[in-house]
């Protein structure tokens, strides 16, 4: 006896009315998030730079939980990966940047931190809390932990949400 059942879409709906997942997003209220459609390649700096793709537009006088992931790869070991926020003014931020198989995190509150990477893919979580006093950006900041002309390779798939707490 086989029994398998396949749903798309919105269960008794009619064809057409699944919601997209901006209108999906748009719909979660606090939910905000960014994603890293092509993959962005930075060689020979180690000053943290804005990530567009990875910046997410925040309310005045409201508290976040941030979650990110990250996949990078490394063309060599020696370089590493220095990592920044960009917030409005008047924001407190408290988040932890921790590479994958290493013990290794930084604190991202307002000055770069640079975190090991091993030579080849690696993958970074980023979790904590922020609040903001005005409306504004939040971007994502990276760069090689060391200048070298080995690249390093911020991934598509990469992702970055804030979800307003209450």
């Amino acid at each position: 006896v086989q029994a398998a059942t396949r749903v798309s879409g919105n269960v008794g709906a009619g064809a057409g009315d699944a919601p997209t997942l901006a209108a999906a997003l748009a719909s979660a209220g606090g939910v905000r998030v960014a994603h890293l459609r092509a993959e962005v390649v930075r060689t020979g700096t180690a000053s943290p730079a804005a990530e567009p793709a990875l910046a997410l537009t925040l309310d005045a006088a409201k508290s976040y939980a941030v979650e990110g992931y990250l996949r990078v790869r490394a063309a060599d070991a020696r370089t590493g990966i220095a990592l920044d926020l960009g917030v409005p003014a008047g924001t407190t931020a408290s988040l932890v940047a921790r590479a994958s198989g290493d013990a290794a995190s930084v604190l991202l509150s307002g000055a770069p931190g640079t975190l090991p990477l091993p030579a080849g893919e690696a993958a970074l979580s980023i979790s904590g809390t922020l609040t903001t006093r005005d409306a504004g950006t939040v971007e994502l900041r990276w760069a090689q932990g060391a200048a070298n002309p080995a690249p390093l390779v911020l991934d598509s798939g990469s992702w970055l949400r804030a979800t307003e707490l209450p």
